[in-house]
């Protein structure tokens, strides 16, 4: 389990948060997150809010992303827009 100390906004005090687990999450990963973590809290940014808003704008994307891929995608071919079956049909 990694742990950070930090005074979080909002807070008198230091606290302890966990921001990820070993081996979930690497020392290199851990110390790339504590970095992120230390820039906001010294911006006064809580680091838990900060993410959760990173997360809902990287899912708004990708959301994006989807809808657009699959509105650009050629549908197949209906019978009956702009097509005719007469040469198959037999009187």
């Amino acid at each position: 389990m990694w742990v950070e100390q930090l005074r979080y906004p909002e807070f008198r005090f230091q606290s302890t948060r966990t921001p990820g687990h070993y081996p979930a999450m690497s020392l290199s990963e851990a110390r790339a997150k504590a970095a992120r973590w230390y820039g906001w809290v010294k911006a006064g940014i809580d680091p838990e809010v900060a993410e959760t808003e990173q997360k809902a704008e990287a899912d708004a994307a990708r959301r994006a992303a989807a809808l657009k891929k699959a509105h650009t995608e050629v549908p197949p071919p209906r019978y009956g827009q702009g097509h005719s079956r007469t040469a198959h049909q037999t009187d």
